[in-house]
């Protein structure tokens, strides 16, 4: 198995307390959190679905010029909202597009069609809140799926690995809301 895109354990001497519970403060050092990728995009599951269910929190660090996915969809489970940290993001909706800066946030409500990508020549960074919490299970999935690949995460790979979690996961193509049906 890859190392690349496996999950890393956060180091329990300093994250406390360590697993599941829903009551008590946390803290994640600065580094900490469960590191993965899943493609291109490194990320941090800073507060996730074992923390509890109300919500989940992940860092993005999204390379230039990246899509993912590169069309519209929504989630049908979650809110979430995004708070660009560094770097430029753009937000695609139905009824247009939206460039997001540094200290930009994005809310998305259930149910909302819209994709992201980065357009610019340099890395962005972002913060993801999903509420309720699960969401954050996606990325684990996908991270483990595509890591004993020694090819990558190819587009070929990619379209055997995303439709099976899109649904388990609760996403659809655009345009395919229940009001929309």
């Amino acid at each position: 198995m890859s190392t690349a895109n496996a999950p890393t354990t956060p180091d329990p001497s300093t994250t406390q307390p360590l697993g599941p519970s829903t009551t008590g403060p946390r803290v994640i050092p600065p580094g900490d959190g469960v590191r993965l990728a899943a493609g291109a995009v490194q990320m941090s599951l800073l507060v996730t679905s074992d923390h509890g269910d109300r919500f989940s929190l992940i860092d993005y660090q999204v390379p230039p010029t990246f899509a993912a996915p590169p069309v519209l969809h929504h989630h049908t489970r979650e809110d979430w909202a995004a708070y660009v940290l560094d770097g430029q993001l753009t937000f695609v909706f139905a009824d247009g597009e939206v460039d997001a800066p540094a200290g930009t946030t994005v809310f998305v409500p259930a149910g909302t069609d819209f994709a992201w990508r980065n357009d610019q020549e340099r890395p962005a960074r972002y913060l993801a809140v999903h509420a309720p919490a699960g969401f954050d299970r996606f990325f684990v999935d996908v991270a483990e799926a595509i890591s004993d690949r020694r090819s990558g995460p190819t587009p070929e790979l990619m379209r055997q690995v995303i439709p099976p979690l899109w649904e388990r996961y609760g996403i659809e193509p655009g345009g395919t809301r229940d009001a929309d049906r």
